[in-house]
């Protein structure tokens, strides 16, 4: 529940990044970093781009939290007896994505964080 809630927080300091004087996040979706590290490089670059940074380390922290949650009900309610290799397509195939998911997106934080901190 609380991978919601910190989803529904991520998208209002995204939404609010729209409505400042500098302007929302203008680096494109690359956020290529020298357009997004220098504060005077376009506008947005500066307060709107340090907001969509931290919606998206919120965001990020969401995915990691609902993936924890996908992957801990997937082992503990499978049926007495049900080994692994016998789960359904389907939800073998989301717990193998989320596992990736849980590898995959804390050197995503990292890097997107370095971004404007590094």
């Amino acid at each position: 529940m609380i991978s919601y809630w910190l989803f529904f927080l991520s998208s209002i300091i995204m939404l609010s990044s729209l409505f400042l004087e500098a302007g929302p996040a203008a680096a494109g979706w690359t956020v290529y970093p020298p357009l997004s590290a220098l504060p005077m490089a376009q506008p947005g670059s500066g307060m709107g781009m340090t907001l969509w940074l931290v919606s998206m380390a919120i965001f990020i922290a969401s995915s990691l939290l609902g993936s924890l949650n996908y992957i801990v009900t997937v082992i503990n309610l499978r049926t007495k007896g049900m080994s692994m290799t016998r789960l359904p397509l389907d939800h073998l195939g989301i717990f193998c994505y989320r596992n990736y998911w849980g590898y995959f997106f804390p050197s995503v934080i990292v890097s997107s964080l370095t971004i404007d901190y590094g």
